[in-house]
């Protein structure tokens, strides 16, 4: 039972780990198109 409970809270870790990753992704990708906002201004 101990093994399973280390094993359902390495999931949960990495399942969080992934959200944040997904964010930083997008929230560079968004950066990324701004940026190509400005050049194309200029």
């Amino acid at each position: 039972k101990f093994r399973f409970l280390k094993l359902k809270n390495i999931i949960f870790t990495v399942e969080i780990k992934g959200r944040e990753l997904r964010r930083i992704i997008l929230r560079t990708y968004e950066n990324k198109d701004e940026l190509k906002n400005e050049i194309n201004k200029s």
